[in-house]
């Protein structure tokens, strides 16, 4: 990052909340992510597609990688394999690829 003489100072906004965050490129998801106290669990709406899984933490390095679903119904990750503070999910199918950031 550089700055000059003459640059706006008010280019750039850094907002920080506890607030969970998602992306898409599909509008209607067969895929849902929540945590409770204990656990993330993700649910698919679609048995005949096969997803994968992979957890970073907030500086990209890859926590869990590659889960397959398989034909199950949902993945349940206990939140003591996950480091505290934000994470970021993947859910990657031939569909589509889902992206939630999670705080924990």
């Amino acid at each position: 990052f550089d700055m000059n003489v003459g640059d706006d100072p008010e280019r750039f906004t850094l907002r920080l909340s506890n607030l969970i965050s998602e992306s898409s490129n599909v509008v209607n998801s067969d895929v849902n992510i929540y945590k409770t106290s204990e656990n993330t669990i993700i649910e698919f709406g679609d048995d005949d597609v096969n997803y994968e899984i992979s957890i970073y933490n907030s500086i990209g390095q890859r926590i869990i990688e590659n889960i397959s679903s398989g034909n199950e119904s949902s993945i349940v990750i206990s939140n003591d394999r996950l480091p505290h503070g934000i994470n970021i999910i993947t859910v990657t199918s031939s569909q589509n690829v889902i992206v939630k950031k999670i705080n924990y």
